[in-house]
């Protein structure tokens, strides 16, 4: 358990489901002989770039134009 917080914490993986699924992994792999597995799960996190996204903003005055 405390690898996968660990891997969650260095990877920024904040969902509990995708906790879950890391810690289900791992125990995988440290329960099982080790070998290629070609379904095996890749996580990956979005970067802090993908979250720098400015949306447009609106006019008041259109919202009230429709709304009258």
């Amino acid at each position: 358990m405390w690898q996968a917080l660990h891997f969650c914490i260095e990877n920024k993986i904040f969902k509990a489901t995708d906790m879950g699924s890391v810690a289900k992994k791992i125990h995988t792999e440290t329960n099982t002989p080790t070998k290629e597995n070609p379904d095996s799960i890749q996580i990956k996190s979005l970067s802090k770039s993908t979250f720098k996204i400015i949306p447009e903003k609106s006019s008041i005055s259109e919202y009230k134009n429709l709304m009258s």
